[in-house]
């Protein structure tokens, strides 16, 4: 070696074409203090943000330059650096950096330091994240409280309503625990995965997401059960025992996610939770096959002849404490001729209109109007339900009606009458579409005879004279 002197007490040397400096530990060699060499600069003067005193605090180690290979290190050192929106730090951070100049000129950084997660300190690595190839800060442990990382973010994770059932069972250690912070980002985030265990079942794998979104971090969760009894996980949940239904006591390839509020207008670019509506409590997936003693229970053996034995997928959201509500459909069916079958399959709900049944709607594209059945046993009886959504132009035939949004239902009950509720409604237009200007009259009637506290009448007519009528029909006729 062929020592070139010291700069500031930063030892040089220059052997073989290769330049290099090494930086003894009692020397400080942060930027903020080379950038104070500089003439006429006083850093201590200057008023800058946390991120810009990171930066000048940042202590360099080493620097080489190797002329002949045409590339160059330097190895840094930071006690600590905030991040995820000053939230996180790393401490004793150190970061070594290189470039090549061979043909193109192509970086590289990796680090590594310690990280605070609850009680614990963890190690923690940045460099290029393995699925995206893109710089991320990383920790990797074989156990992780989920608590711990709830209390580092300061996170909510949980609805307010599902509190009380839900904070006990999410009080789990995270096997293979994975928490990664994607530099550059947006928005910011911080992801987790790992093995929880969770309702006794050792086979969950989860997915997280913490963001901030109404002035919160919150934590949205995706669990993957592997396979789960469903009617166990809503007596879990809601308390409600549905293992009577046969289609619903059965173990299937379960999935849900947890949000704590609903979550709009946000794309978390993540696959796990793609299709999910991320809206505020549980959201559920699973595929679903008729169980084989399905005739022994009259609800399943009906809508399985209904529904032709089809696989059908399920969905459902648990609100809260005291409701949720489940579909499981056959998915969208193109008939031809325009015709498109929607969301055919059943519907289980539970709080203070529970219900199971079976729907289904077609959705037409001329006239443009989506028709849909019901068949549902309630509380106050079996229901039969229809209507019609949009508006159909030209009704019967006639250019100068108009029906929208008709609705028709009926409960029956062999006790005290055999009709015990009826609704109907909808909305008609007299006149030419054409002429800019209809007579419209709207009109919804509920009765319950088991309850008469939920009748109910709305009606409304729009203004009626005979210049309205002779406007509707473009008659230039004035009166009086």
């Amino acid at each position: 070696d062929a020592p070139i002197g010291s700069i500031n007490g930063i030892i040089g040397s220059y052997s073989d074409s290769v330049l290099s400096f090494t930086v003894p530990p009692n020397v400080d060699a942060s930027l903020g203090a080379l950038v104070s060499e500089i003439p006429g600069i006083d850093v201590n003067s200057i008023g800058i943000g946390s991120l810009f005193e990171n930066i000048l605090n940042i202590q360099m180690r080493s620097f080489t330059f190797d002329a002949p290979k045409k590339e160059m290190s330097i190895e840094l050192f930071l006690d600590e650096i905030t991040f995820f929106e000053d939230i996180l730090t790393v401490k004793d951070a150190q970061l070594k950096l290189s470039a090549s100049f061979s043909q193109s000129i192509s970086l590289d950084a990796e680090a590594s330091g310690i990280i605070a997660l609850g009680d614990t300190n963890y190690g923690v690595s940045i460099g290029r994240d393995a699925a995206t190839n893109k710089y991320a800060i990383t920790v990797e442990t074989d156990n992780l409280p989920m608590f711990g990382i709830v209390t580092a973010l300061g996170a909510t994770f949980l609805p307010d309503d599902l509190q009380l059932i839900l904070k006990s069972a999410l009080q789990f250690n995270i096997r293979d625990a994975k928490v990664v912070y994607p530099l550059g980002a947006q928005p910011q985030q911080v992801r987790l995965s790992g093995k929880p265990e969770i309702f006794g079942q050792k086979t969950v794998e989860m997915t997280a997401v913490a963001i901030r979104y109404a002035g919160k971090i919150r934590l949205i969760q995706r669990y993957n059960f592997g396979s789960f009894n469903i009617a166990d996980l809503i007596q879990k949940i809601v308390g409600v025992s549905l293992h009577s239904l046969k289609i619903l006591d059965q173990k299937v390839d379960l999935n849900f996610v947890l949000s704590p509020q609903s979550i709009k207008g946000v794309s978390l670019s993540i696959p796990e939770f793609e299709g999910y509506s991320l809206d505020q409590g549980i959201s559920i997936r699973a595929p679903l096959d008729w169980p084989s003693d399905c005739s022994s229970d009259p609800f399943c053996n009906v809508a399985y002849n209904l529904l032709g034995g089809v696989k059908l997928g399920l969905e459902g959201t648990i609100a809260n404490a005291r409701s949720f509500s489940l579909t499981a459909t056959i998915g969208d069916l193109k008939l031809g001729g325009g015709v498109v079958l929607l969301h055919a399959g059943l519907e289980f709900v539970a709080g203070t209109d529970p219900s199971v049944g079976v729907v289904g709607s077609l959705e037409l594209s001329d006239p443009d109007i989506t028709l849909t059945a019901a068949i549902r046993a309630t509380l106050s009886g079996i229901q039969l339900a229809g209507s019609m959504s949009g508006c159909w132009y030209n009704a019967f035939g006639s250019s100068y009606l108009t029906i929208c949004n008709l609705y028709l239902a009926m409960t029956i009950n062999p006790s005290p009458l055999p009709l015990s509720g009826l609704e109907f409604g909808g909305r008609v237009e007299v006149g030419k579409q054409s002429c800019g200007r209809v007579v419209t009259a709207e009109a919804y009637v509920g009765i319950n005879i088991v309850n008469p506290n939920e009748n109910y009448f709305y009606a409304d007519v729009g203004p009626v004279t005979f210049q309205s009528f002779f406007d509707a029909f473009c008659l230039n006729v004035d009166l009086p």
